[in-house]
């Protein structure tokens, strides 16, 4: 394991630390780590995206922490893997305890623009080690209440999605939900924890209706699964919650984080082969691009906390459901952007 400090700093000059965890020498993993030879898998861990958000940089810590007590736990993940690992990224919201950066722009949102400079550096930072496999890690709000009398309170320890967007290559679409999810899944089970993909849902009615992780290129967890990653999005239950269910919810953020690690190691050859195929078909082919898409709408129950007495209760929703999506608007793929669009070259 080394310890870096990033050339860049954030809005207001703060630093960037990040740990890089490998059990060979790669040179300098910032000088175009993209375009090297090593066959071995690169995983990518993101923290503190929103300031106020501190369950993600806490569990990022804590994997690290328990692959520091289990050295020969680690060592058989570094067998297969090389883990790059940024803890806060935004580290002038975390300084405020607020979402956004500090010129208050939602850094989750500015993935297409990337009309901050903190964007753009972070961004050449991750396409420079060009991730097989990443997450970006976040709190939801577990007192927001749904239900017309504000009656039910979500019930899952952990939410996590993978990206969806149609862009994404078919197979590491499926190397996501068919091997990664659902081992995520098993883990939490394994550990009784509650857990359900990621969603938002609707207010202050009975009919609740509930959105499953969008396609959206501006986020940042989309942003990078379409550099062809599989790459997750996981929330834990944390703001306006303050310190209370603080073990609880590390050690979701540790177990579903170990459950990446260990699936991506256990299965290392057959997730670098499909990745990197999967890439170079992105690149020769021809097919239209995805300009946008819609869920199916689906009937379901979906788990609550009963506000009144604490149970859980199992209340029937809308889900509109986006594993997979269908495209509904496509377009020609361009024959190329040129050197008049610089920011192409940050995104990789």
């Amino acid at each position: 394991m080394s310890y870096h400090v990033a050339h860049f700093t954030s809005e207001e000059g703060r630093s960037f630390p990040y740990v890089y965890l490998s059990n060979t020498d790669s040179g300098d993993i910032l000088e175009s780590y993209a375009n090297g030879t090593d066959d071995k898998l690169k995983i990518y861990l993101q923290g503190g995206v929103h300031g106020n958000e501190p369950a993600g940089d806490q569990s990022v810590l804590a994997i690290l922490g328990k692959m520091d007590a289990n050295q020969t736990w680690a060592s058989s993940i570094l067998d297969k893997a090389d883990i790059l690992v940024l803890p806060r990224y935004n580290p002038d919201g975390v300084s405020y305890f607020q979402r956004e950066l500090a010129t208050s722009f939602d850094p989750n949102r500015d993935h297409t623009k990337m009309a901050r400079q903190q964007t753009r550096d972070i961004k050449k930072f991750v396409m420079d080690f060009a991730p097989h496999v990443a997450v970006d890690f976040h709190e939801y709000t577990a007192s927001r209440a749904y239900g017309a009398d504000e009656q039910w309170l979500p019930a899952q320890d952990g939410q996590f999605s993978a990206m969806k967007n149609l862009n994404i290559h078919k197979d590491i679409r499926a190397l996501s939900e068919d091997l990664f999810a659902n081992s995520i899944a098993a883990a939490m089970e394994a550990h009784d924890l509650r857990w359900s993909p990621y969603v938002t849902g609707t207010l202050e009615t009975d009919d609740i209706v509930l959105d499953e992780t969008t396609s959206d290129a501006k986020m940042g967890d989309t942003s990078i699964a379409l550099s062809q990653a599989v790459m997750f999005l996981y929330e834990t239950r944390g703001i306006r919650l303050a310190d209370q269910h603080f073990q609880r919810r590390v050690a979701t953020g540790v177990v579903m984080l170990e459950a990446l690690l260990q699936t991506a190691a256990d299965n290392a050859e057959d997730v670098y082969r499909t990745i990197e195929s999967a890439r170079a078909d992105f690149i020769a082919n021809d097919y239209d691009i995805i300009i946008t898409d819609y869920p199916e709408e689906t009937q379901i129950d979906w788990t609550y906390i009963n506000a009144s007495n604490g149970s859980l209760v199992d209340v029937p929703v809308t889900f509109l459901n986006t594993t997979p999506l269908h495209a509904n608007l496509t377009r020609p793929r361009p024959v190329s952007v040129g050197d008049e669009y610089p920011v192409y070259r940050i995104m990789g």
